[in-house]
């Protein structure tokens, strides 16, 4: 049985209720006007953006810690201080 690529999608698509003030609302729908998207789908896509762009400046700051020897030398320092208990709580 032909099954069109869309048909599959729809099937796990989950239905979210959301409540936005008046202004907001009216922002939004402006906001899809001029992307040319219905509001659902620009609330999906600009929430998806969000979300990747999250998880890639996430991503880039553990590399760019891991990277970094002295300050990751420093951070077992400490968190073997923490196990010794040496130090106090500020």
């Amino acid at each position: 049985m032909y099954m069109p690529q869309n048909a599959s999608k729809r099937q796990t698509l989950k239905n979210v209720t959301l409540r936005f003030d008046k202004e907001t609302y009216g922002l939004l729908v402006k906001a899809a006007e001029a992307d040319n998207r219905s509001l659902a789908n620009f609330i999906e896509t600009h929430t998806l953006r969000v979300l990747k762009n999250t998880m890639l400046t996430s991503a880039a700051e553990t590399e760019e810690i891991t990277c970094d020897k002295q300050l990751m030398n420093e951070l077992k320092r400490a968190e073997n201080d923490i196990k010794c208990k040496r130090g106090r709580f500020v």
